[in-house]
């Protein structure tokens, strides 16, 4: 009888401690993102025209991000891409004969995983006009 008895509660500890080692191996926390854009324009040879932001979001979220412009209603080639430093600022350098128009920038949703995994939400600045 004892050892029925230790038997069924050696089960029970090992049943319960799995089921806490799952439940917390399984949690995740999800961030938005927010994205700023501007753009200055260059006055050749002293300086040169680039697009300037910042993603603003929680602390793990903004070390290199992936940053795409992007012309708004029409195509235009070679505007470029970068990441974020750790403080989530990023520059594109652009021609001075970029077209004028409406430009955006949009970073991509990103998971990074470890003890919590954390889901960093994708994000889109407001236009900027570019003259």
């Amino acid at each position: 009888m004892k050892k029925t008895a230790l038997i069924a509660i050696a089960l029970c500890v090992c049943l319960l401690g799995g089921s806490v080692a799952t439940s917390t191996a399984g949690t995740s926390a999800q961030t938005k993102t927010k994205v700023k854009l501007s753009f200055s324009k260059g006055s050749p040879p002293y300086s040169e025209s680039a697009f300037t932001g910042k993603v603003k979001t929680k602390k793990v979220c903004r070390k290199k991000r992936k940053i795409k412009i992007r012309a708004v209603g029409k195509k235009v080639s070679g505007l470029g891409k970068t990441k974020t430093d750790k403080k989530g600022k990023f520059s594109i350098p652009a021609s001075n004969s970029i077209p004028k128009g409406d430009y955006v920038a949009k970073v991509k949703k990103k998971v990074k995983k470890g003890g919590t995994t954390v889901i960093c939400g994708k994000g889109k600045s407001k236009k900027v006009k570019v003259t």
